[in-house]
């Protein structure tokens, strides 16, 4: 494990049984900004780490005095916890704008490779996941899927089956 990235795990606190999570890492830049009270660590790792161990970086991270925030930006070989990601960032974005919860379905959401697919069931609705589309992109750059690829799609069968089931109620 490179020697600053323990360093920085054992100020954090971070649970020594995860390090292993960490064992190729390398921190290729630490960005320390004293005036705005952030970090920006850049990671290189061989496969990103699980989601769970995500959360609790950066929840350790919070540990850190005169530190208002630590950003993470990974570099990885892997879309092995892609959807795990989306669904972390999409958590945050519904905290500011709870009608996307209403929007995004798991029934209609695919993923493949680099892919991501929304199918939604009319304008209004694909004009809104436009609008965050951008800033979730861009998390997922920074966690590391560097070539993610969002489409977001009506859907017009699954549109006229809702419109279906509520005339028959």
């Amino acid at each position: 494990m490179d020697s600053r990235i323990e360093r920085f795990l054992t100020k954090i606190n971070f649970d020594k049984d995860k390090y292993e999570c960490f064992e190729t890492a390398v921190l290729k830049n630490c960005i320390v900004d004293n005036e705005k009270c952030m970090w920006k660590l850049y990671i290189s790792l061989e496969k990103q780490i699980d989601i769970d161990t995500f959360k609790i970086l950066k929840e350790c991270s919070k540990s850190l005095e005169n530190v208002n925030d630590v950003f993470f930006y990974f570099e990885v070989k892997s879309y092995k916890y892609l959807k795990e990601y989306f669904y972390y960032i999409l958590d945050k974005i519904i905290e500011n704008c709870p009608m996307i919860e209403s929007i995004i379905k798991d029934e209609f959401l695919k993923f493949e490779n680099n892919n991501i697919t929304i199918e939604v069931f009319n304008e209004v609705e694909k004009n809104k996941i436009e609008s965050v589309k951008s800033n979730i992109i861009l998390f997922l750059k920074d966690m590391g899927f560097k070539d993610v690829i969002i489409e977001v799609k009506l859907n017009e069968e699954a549109r006229l089956e809702f419109k279906e089931s509520i005339k028959k109620e």
